[in-house]
């Protein structure tokens, strides 16, 4: 029994003096900048030549003090929206140092994390017309190649934003739509600015994909047509989420969930959240808009409102 017990301590410490002859990595940390997700970390430069292995389901080794994480995060919609972290790992010839992990992150914003990822708004165009502005953008699913790739097209994802003006707050969800435009109104006078933030749901509104706030975007005046894609719809400020730096409530917009299931439907709605003057005006039910097909030319229709 005795030498049984010896033959363990001694193993133990073969096992300690294996891990310990090697020093391990610090500082190992994943940041995200945009779509790039990396970790990097810091080691002694006196030490022998090392090689690091990174472990992120799956292996893989680097004589960098930094390894760049994208092609395994965007591989597939499951990868981006779970919970992740790193172990890196020194190894020295045949020895190697204890694993080291990283901060937790993902890009779901619904995952309790240490880091979480989100992407720049695509680029945003406000052009200037008779009755205020057309803002107008590429749906952030088809403008990031790693969403195109990742995102299942018969899921139906959702992407809400919010378009922000110096009156209005205009909350509006597109689905299977390459551009999204909406017209905001301003009133007489006033520079012609947005800013813009959303964010982007599966089908069963389950995850969610933060796309982060712009920089106040102004105007430029526009000759060409704007065609209207969604409707407008007047609600209490009172409920706005325009100010938040949280994604919006998929409860607040569908009290309906069927339609997040449509099957092959193209379709942006609108809800436009009026000033303080607007919510004390008082609408019989008798005087209350009526839903209307209205034809802009060209085939181009949209879906407005008659009292």
């Amino acid at each position: 029994q005795q030498l049984h017990t010896f033959s363990y301590i001694f193993v133990y410490r073969l096992v300690f003096l294996f891990f310990l002859a090697v020093p391990p990595p610090r500082n190992v940390h994943v940041s995200c900048q945009n779509a790039k997700v990396s970790v990097s970390w810091d080691y002694s430069k006196q030490q022998p030549h090392t090689i690091f292995r990174i472990n992120i389901s799956g292996s893989s080794e680097t004589t960098d003090h930094h390894f760049d994480l994208s092609h395994f995060v965007w591989k597939s919609e499951e990868n981006y929206k779970d919970f992740l972290y790193v172990t890196v790992t020194a190894i020295q010839g045949d020895s190697q140092s204890e694993g080291v992990q990283s901060n937790s992150f993902s890009f779901n914003y619904l995952k309790t994390v240490d880091t979480q990822c989100s992407l720049d708004f695509p680029p945003v165009d406000v052009k200037e017309d008779e009755s205020g502005a057309t803002v107008s953008f590429p749906n952030p699913v088809h403008f990031y190649k790693e969403l195109e790739q990742t995102v299942n097209p018969n899921a139906a994802p959702v992407f809400q934003y919010i378009v922000s003006s110096v009156k209005n707050h205009c909350i509006c969800s597109v689905y299977r739509v390459d551009t999204c435009k909406l017209d905001v109104p301003f009133p007489e006078g006033v520079k012609k600015c947005v800013r813009l933030k959303g964010t982007l749901f599966d089908s069963n509104f389950v995850n969610q994909l933060v796309v982060r706030e712009t920089a106040e975007i102004c105007a430029h005046v526009s000759t060409g047509k704007f065609k209207l894609g969604g409707f407008l719809q007047r609600l209490d400020d009172r409920d706005s989420k325009a100010g938040s730096d949280q994604p919006l409530s998929d409860s607040f917009l569908y009290p309906d969930r069927r339609l997040s299931e449509s099957s092959n439907q193209e379709l942006e709605d609108c809800v436009s959240l009026g000033s303080e003057e607007d919510e004390q005006e008082s609408v019989s039910p008798y005087d209350s808009p009526q839903a209307v097909m209205l034809d802009l030319g060209d085939g181009d229709m949209v879906t407005g409102y008659k009292g």
